[in-house]
């Protein structure tokens, strides 16, 4: 008897718990019906609200690509100048020559700012020390006027001075102010097309959505001498008989492109 009242127990647990996971499955399914009921009927009423908003931007993709160039040539203001000093001496006499080096060169530009970019020593066979001195300095061109005559003067056995090159390329700081014109000639440029398709196209405005200098090339194009040209400059260089060339001031090309996007303004929907 106490078994068959035991098995039914457990039967009506069995059943009782079944009966519950049944009623929670089934709320949960109406709930879930009834959100999505409450759901569908707000859409008509969003869709209606953002019919009648006139500032709501319609979707555009309307744009115009194209590509401007600018050049323009600079000239360096001041040349560099290049000199070397070869100096031969006993070494006990290095402390004397090196203040013999620097002052040799406030002689040739005292207002210049002297650097020096190369020094090499030796030692030849008769125990003699050997220097090599390489500077230059960014002059003022009137100074150029009796440099090699001053170099010269400077010079005595053991210590000779030479002019080695005057290069008149445009410093960093020139060549960075003659871009930043360049990018404001291109920006005129770029507001002047942007003005242009806006008159073509009537209502729609456009406006400039980009400018891009990246990728579009060399921004800063050097004219170089050929290679036949180099190696005949190598060797005049070489020739004891070869004066430096002092007097002409050389003009730089330079070149920039850009990508310019035009885009048209969001119509709005009414």
């Amino acid at each position: 008897m106490s078994a068959h009242l035991i098995a039914a127990s457990r039967t009506s647990q069995f059943n009782l718990r079944q009966d519950t996971r049944f009623w929670r499955a089934t709320s949960m399914f109406v709930g879930i019906g009834l959100l999505m009921l409450v759901l569908m009927a707000s859409l008509p009423a969003r869709a209606a609200d953002h019919k009648g908003d006139d500032t709501t931007p319609a979707l555009n993709d309307d744009q115009i690509v194209l590509t401007l160039a600018m050049e323009d040539h600079i000239t360096a203001k001041n040349p560099l100048v290049h000199v070397s000093i070869d100096a031969a001496f006993q070494d006990a006499q290095q402390g004397k020559v090196r203040s013999e080096v620097m002052a040799a060169l406030k002689k040739l530009d005292s207002k210049a700012d002297w650097r020096l970019t190369n020094f090499n020593r030796r030692t030849d066979r008769s125990g003699l020390v050997q220097w090599t001195v390489n500077a230059e300095a960014r002059m003022d061109a009137d100074g150029l006027s009796g440099f090699e005559e001053r170099a010269k003067k400077s010079s005595r056995g053991g210590f000779a001075i030479r002019l080695n090159n005057v290069n008149w390329t445009p410093t960093l700081a020139e060549r960075e102010a003659g871009m930043r014109a360049l990018r404001g000639q291109l920006y005129k440029a770029a507001m002047a097309e942007r003005d242009m398709v806006n008159d073509a196209f009537g209502p729609r405005a456009f406006r400039i959505g980009l400018i891009d200098f990246v990728g579009t090339g060399p921004l800063v194009q050097q004219t170089r001498a050929p290679k036949a040209e180099a190696g005949m400059m190598r060797a005049m260089a070489a020739d004891a008989s070869f004066a430096p060339q002092t007097g002409f001031s050389v003009s730089e090309k330079l070149r920039l492109k850009a990508t310019v996007v035009l885009i048209a303004n969001p119509v709005m929907n009414k």
